[in-house]
């Protein structure tokens, strides 16, 4: 083998424990983004509560400026997500927007029997409810796979998204796994969290 080929050789190799993760998140994600979900919240199932970001075990945010450029302004008085769709918005400028969970640091949820409100620390708040509804420019399709964890498939005209939230069995660790993808760019995270 050529010297430069050994070399190169060394530089592309990955960590096996990065690999394995990669592999099980593109399979989970893959695996979720068909079967459908259960409307109903699977026994013990419940995220109520205070969730605090553990920075160590989580993949760093995405700096949406590396995405494309800022959001236009809206000009007419309405607001930007009734007039631009996610490209129109500077491809993944809008993930952080749309997105909290990756960004946040803490999360405080409030669950019920058909829904749940997650209010983040830097000031944003999501409802999400079970089933098929219309958020904004989003498709959001709620509710359980097979596994029991809460997937959420997110549609747009020109963007998908699929978030997955499973809890540990004791229910005190939170791993959210987001994947988004619009046009020729996507982002991959994991973020976990413990509850205080």
């Amino acid at each position: 083998m050529p010297e430069g080929a050994r070399g190169a050789g060394r530089n592309l190799t990955v960590p096996p424990g990065k690999v394995l993760v990669a592999l099980l998140a593109a399979l989970l994600l893959a695996g979720c983004s068909s079967e459908p979900l259960n409307p109903e919240p699977p026994q013990r199932f419940d995220l109520s509560g205070t969730w605090l970001l553990q920075a160590d075990l989580s993949d760093a945010p995405p700096n949406p400026k590396g995405y494309g450029a800022e959001p236009p302004v809206p000009t007419d008085g309405q607001s930007r997500s009734r007039r631009t769709s996610p490209r129109s918005r500077g491809g993944l400028a809008f993930v952080a927007h749309d997105f909290p969970v990756l960004v946040a640091q803490r999360m405080s949820i409030e669950q019920n029997r058909d829904s749940m409100g997650i209010e983040y620390d830097r000031g944003a708040y999501r409802d999400v409810s079970w089933g098929l509804r219309t958020r904004g420019l989003w498709e959001v399709d709620a509710g359980w796979d097979d596994a029991g964890q809460l997937v959420m498939r997110w549609k747009a005209s020109d963007a998908r998204a699929l978030e997955v939230m499973s809890l540990s069995p004791d229910s005190e660790q939170l791993t959210v796994m987001l994947q988004i993808r619009t046009g020729e760019q996507n982002v991959e995270v994991r973020r976990v969290f413990t509850r205080l």
